[in-house]
């Protein structure tokens, strides 16, 4: 059976990825921080690993993802979301296999109120935007000294079943508190990493084949695309509807006050993207991809959650 190699085990996007590929034509193996830190990931060891696996495919789900963290690490940050996936690029691309890496929205630090076109210039706000952008540069590098097609999917506000995320942080106030402060001023879509998950495993024959997913007889268009759930709102309005569902579902008996507060009120270590509306009508158009409802989404989480 043929290999898919997949960096990141217990991250939301892997552990989304791992549970839908059971039935895959592809044997999918997943690196965790156990097998490789990539603190300490070097050239060989990513070669020494290929060459082992043989994967006709790898998938870049790993990343430091800490943001306000990132500032205080910059250093760790920019070996995890930097160097090392410029080192994975540079092995996979010598030995001519794909390689679909996941970004982030916070490359761009755009306050603007516009849809963000992947082509527009990057210019970070913080050291993970910073980071995450020499990752994708370091990509761009080595695609062109081997001459190899490039998949960068930029994703925003992702969240998953498992681990610290967004929601449950509203929920466990919820639960707490008769009021919650939540930022008013930063928009974006929220993303399940499930709806990820499933696109990635979509985009896997289009990718190994070097098949076009709309065009017959063309080869894979290779680039880099925004995937983000739909529709477009700001923190605020997406904690309302956390928990005015939840709310509805019986998971908290109460609904406690919102209080809209603005980015500078929040005094958060990082400076965060006042926007973080991604442009996806490329990957609707030419990937054949749908932007996922992050409410029918929401309503799945917050059902699983409910037991």
């Amino acid at each position: 059976m043929k290999k898919v190699l997949v960096f990141g085990k217990r991250g939301q996007v892997a552990s989304s990825l791992n549970s839908i590929v059971s039935n895959s034509e592809y044997k999918f193996i997943f690196i965790g921080s156990e097998e490789m830190d990539f603190n300490f990931i070097n050239k060989n060891s990513i070669e020494d690993l290929l060459k082992q696996l043989n994967p006709i495919l790898v998938i870049n789900t790993s990343g430091f993802t800490k943001v306000d963290d990132a500032e205080l690490n910059p250093n760790e940050a920019m070996k995890i979301n930097g160097i090392a996936v410029g080192l994975i690029a540079e092995s996979c691309y010598k030995r001519s296999i794909p390689l679909i890496h996941l970004s982030s929205d916070y490359v761009f630090g755009d306050n603007s109120s516009k849809l963000i076109n992947p082509l527009k210039k990057t210019n970070p706000l913080g050291r993970y935007g910073k980071s995450k952008q020499v990752g994708e540069e370091l990509i761009k590098k080595a695609s062109k000294k081997y001459k190899m097609g490039i998949l960068i999917i930029r994703l925003s506000w992702v969240y998953n079943h498992d681990g610290d995320n967004f929601i449950k942080k509203i929920l466990n106030q919820a639960l707490n508190k008769k009021e919650i402060k939540v930022v008013s001023d930063q928009f974006g879509g929220p993303t399940s990493a499930y709806s990820i998950a499933k696109t990635i495993l979509k985009l896997t024959n289009y990718v190994i084949n070097n098949d076009h997913p709309t065009e017959k007889n063309k080869s894979f268009p290779w680039g880099i695309y925004h995937f983000q759930g739909r529709p477009l709102v700001s923190w605020y309005d997406f904690a309302n509807i956390i928990l005015e569902k939840s709310y509805k579902l019986k998971i908290i008996e109460n609904i406690p006050q919102i209080i809209p507060i603005s980015s500078r009120e929040l005094n958060s270590i990082a400076k965060r993207p006042k926007n973080s509306r991604l442009d996806c009508s490329e990957s609707e158009k030419t990937l054949g991809l749908s932007m996922p409802n992050w409410e029918i989404d929401l309503e799945y989480f917050l059902k699983s959650q409910n037991g």
